[in-house]
């Protein structure tokens, strides 16, 4: 790589070095790209200074950055925040980086080099404002820490009276570029400015001088959107944050000078809680500090604030919010007493509340944690009983503590359901305490928001997509302990409003969780429905007045039918379930509403789908209802699509009806063409043994009967055709396909017997007209010839010049071309 240390301390594992490496990804987080360490070095392919971070895991190998140490003239490209964070943006991929180091020390080491370098660059491009009169060296021979020094020293504030004001005003707007603003926070900084100005504010103030209290508020503003992290911070310290947003209660866009007391808040409305002690004063000022950043804010300044300040301040509260959880989730000592005082029982129940709203907090901190971060987060809190206190937490009397306990479930859900579910399943005590809690919350709680929470809680346990090894244990636990308490108020009847009966909000959630089940749990919710007969108990609820119950039995049955399931149809046209949509759909009339929009939407959907099976069962049970409905295509097109399955219905049937009929004519056509084939052959035969008086071989010669053939394929026993005798007449050669026919004596009826046909492919009927021949699609007949071997003494005779050749050559040939018509009676006989 070329690289050339100019450093003087040569280690990569110096503690100082440490950092991580984050980036801003597009959804706005910061990304953890690794840990390593970092050195500010010349690299030979940049030809100068470069930020390099090499991986701590494999001896430094991987680098993690390598980046050219940026310089724009005019602009700051670096921003040092807090005292461990340097942030950039590469102009080259418009990536936001940052570097978080372990020690202050070796953030401020690596910040010294990069303002070096920049300052370097600077000299090289011949940027240099500096006043080189009175015999001064020149920009290029000067010693970058003397031009730094005399930049920080070329900005003079006034001094800070009443009529000095517009003049420190007008210092402050004019930082224009980057090494204005930096030189302008050093002076302020080193001339500990800021209390000058707070001692003239106070002086402003009890004068009742409004003009000059106004223009306080935009010099403060100014200040604050120089975007200095160092100079945010000091603006935000212990000493100085009332005397700011005094000096910003003073808007002048307000109707009225302090129209919101911010001062007054921060005194008497804001008390930091304590709910376990927390031993490290860093840690205490970061969590002020992230307080006091995100009031200002949204508060204060929610108008004023540029895009990059604004920015910068999400950065800090990011960053801050990070090491808070941090170094919460790393300190035992803190988590086992904040888990003892929640056991406790002599803690009140306003410490109670104090303790879950702490948990809470820290759960919705852990959010924006990286993923390894976060599994270590739930572990160490789980390893110290989180899930074991959730419990407790729901029993309690205060809704804001059942609150906050519900919400942390949906955190713990969101993070990782499996962690939630497999507590449950491990739970010793009888009953599964915790799910039987959560159930009565939600059928009992008298407050909304804890229903709400359930309901999304249920959700995400019963959905399949997040579960892996404890799949089919919940499952078994659900549909053994849970669902059959779940839905009992939808199994009894919903139109006993005289006792127990559960609130509209209860029976809808109910509902759309059984729906949620049939799209998620295949055979377990399909056994449950059919024993308990849900679809029909759940349909009474059209039968209620409140219209958002209906809907939700329609949202059930849409369920349903959207399944597409064969199982779920059956059960829906035997039961006759359709009956109650259809009357809520006439008696609700032609009102443009829900309840119209969702049936219509429901059956269009069947129609869609072509789902012929419900197709069918509406059209013929339901024809009258939907016969006169015309604002809508819906059932016309419906009963069109019932007519169209319909014929082609009856169109398969006939086509079967055909195949049946053309294998019973075929099967007794070939009867009796044998016969007539046999009477031909002896026939021939008998003319033969007249005419020639010598002794010959024939099938019809009493001095040799007839060689019987095994078929050695199938171990039948063929009885072949004897050849013609010599001088009969020789068969005719093969005849081509466009010979006229032949003229067949009626009584005796030509012979064609095929193959058995495949009965898939047998779509014609064959008919004989005037002795014709029957012909054949070639193209649905497969022909499969059967192999024979002849006797050894047949062999002989069946030489290529004699007729038996000759006849075989013409089968052959015919069996080549089925479509040619045979000019003799059929040489072939079936064989069995």
């Amino acid at each position: 790589m070329g690289e050339k240390e100019e450093d003087s301390d040569g280690s990569w594992d110096s503690a100082r070095r440490r950092v991580k490496v984050y980036q801003l990804d597009s959804d706005g987080q910061w990304e953890d790209k690794g840990t390593g360490h970092i050195k500010c070095i010349h690299v030979e392919k940049f030809g100068g200074p470069a930020l390099v971070v090499k991986s701590e895991k494999d001896s430094h190998q991987t680098l993690l950055l390598e980046q050219k140490v940026l310089y724009t003239a005019g602009e700051e490209v670096y921003h040092l925040q807090q005292d461990t964070l340097i942030v950039w943006n590469d102009p080259e991929t418009d990536a936001d980086l940052a570097l978080s180091f372990q020690e202050a020390a070796g953030c401020k080491e690596i910040w010294d080099q990069i303002k070096e370098a920049q300052m370097s660059r600077r000299l090289k491009d011949g940027d240099d404002s500096i006043d080189e009169s009175n015999g001064s060296l020149s920009g290029s021979e000067r010693d970058p820490d003397e031009l730094e020094r005399m930049s920080l020293d070329a900005i003079k504030l006034p001094a800070a009276t009443l009529g000095n004001v517009d003049k420190i005003l007008e210092t402050v707007a004019d930082s224009s570029s980057a090494f204005h603003k930096e030189s302008l926070v050093a002076t302020i900084i080193r001339e500990n400015y800021l209390p000058k100005l707070f001692e003239l504010f106070h002086v402003i103030e009890d004068l009742e001088d409004l003009e000059h209290l106004h223009k306080f508020f935009t010099l403060f503003k100014a200040l604050i959107l120089l975007n200095d992290v160092t100079l945010l911070e000091v603006l935000l310290g212990e000493d100085s944050i009332l005397e700011v947003v005094g000096i910003l209660e003073y808007d002048p866009e307000l109707p009225k000078p302090r129209a919101i007391p911010h001062r007054e808040y921060l005194k008497s409305k804001v008390l930091f809680k304590e709910v376990v002690a927390f031993r490290s004063a860093e840690l205490l000022s970061k969590i002020h500090q992230t307080f006091r950043l995100q009031y200002l804010k949204d508060v204060i300044l929610p108008r004023a604030l540029d895009d990059p300040t604004f920015s910068t301040f999400n950065s800090l509260i990011f960053f801050n919010n990070i090491e808070i959880v941090n170094h919460i989730m790393n300190d035992n000592v803190f988590l086992t007493e904040l888990f003892r005082r929640i056991r406790d029982a002599e803690t009140t129940s306003s410490q109670l509340k104090d303790l879950i709203g702490f948990l809470q907090e820290l759960c919705n901190l852990a959010k924006n944690l990286q993923i390894p971060q976060r599994i270590h987060f739930y572990q160490a809190m789980t390893q110290h009983g989180l899930c074991d206190v959730l419990e407790v937490f729901l029993v309690h009397a205060d809704t804001p503590v059942r609150l906050s306990t519900g919400n942390i479930i949906e955190n713990i859900l969101a993070h990782d359901p499996g962690l939630l579910r497999t507590f449950i399943l491990s739970q010793s005590k009888p009953g599964y305490p915790l799910l039987n809690q959560l159930l009565v919350r939600f059928f009992s709680d008298t407050e909304m928001g804890v229903r709400v929470q359930m309901v999304e809680i249920f959700r995400s346990l019963f959905d399949t997509g997040t579960m892996e090894q404890e799949k089919d244990d919940f499952l078994v636990l659900l549909y053994n302990e849970f669902i059959p308490k779940f839905a009992e108020p939808i199994l009894r009847d919903p139109m006993d409003e005289s006792s127990g009966e559960m609130p509209d909000y209860v029976m809808e959630s109910i509902c759309d969780l059984l729906g949620f089940c049939v799209s998620h749990h295949g055979y377990r919710i399909k056994n449950f429905i059919l024993y308990n007969n849900v679809v029909h108990k759940v349909l009474r609820l059209v039968k209620r007045r409140q219209r958002h119950l209906i809907l939700a039995a329609v949202r059930f049955f849409r369920t349903f039918v959207g399944m597409k399931d064969d199982f779920y149809n059956r059960h829906l046209t035997k039961g006759n379930l359709f009956e109650p949509i259809v009357i809520v759909f006439t008696e609700n009339g032609a009102k443009y509403n829900l309840i119209n929009s969702a049936i219509i939407e429901l059956f269009e959907f069947i129609r869609k789908e072509n789902i012929k099976h419900l197709i069918q069962h509406v059209v013929e049970k339901y024809l009258s209802a939907f016969e006169g409905i015309d604002y809508v295509d819906t059932f016309k097109l419906l009963f069109s699509k019932h007519e169209q399955n319909m014929e082609l219905s009856r169109s398969g049937s006939d086509a079967d009806s055909s195949f049946r009929d053309s294998q019973r004519f075929s099967s007794s056509g070939t009867s009796q063409r044998d016969a007539a084939d046999d009477e031909y052959f002896k026939e021939e035969a008998d003319d033969e043994s007249e005419s020639s008086p010598g002794p010959r071989t024939s099938v019809g010669s009493p001095e040799r009967e007839p060689a019987e053939l095994v078929d050695r394929e199938y171990g039948d026993k063929a009885a072949m055709p004897s050849p013609p005798r010599a001088g009969s007449q020789s068969p005719k050669s093969p005849r081509s396909p466009h010979s006229p026919p032949l003229d067949v004596p009626k009584e005796v009826e030509p012979v064609f017997n095929p193959p058995p046909l495949k009965p898939a492919d047998a779509e014609e009927s064959f008919t004989l007209g005037n002795g014709a021949l029957p012909k054949r699609t070639p193209a649905k007949i497969s022909i499969q010839l059967k192999s024979f071997s002849l006797p050894q003494a047949e062999q002989k005779a069946a030489e290529p010049s004699s007729p038996s050749a000759i006849a075989d050559a013409s089968q052959k040939h015919d069996l080549d071309n089925p479509d040619v018509e045979e000019d003799s009676p059929s040489k072939r006989q079936k064989t069995e």
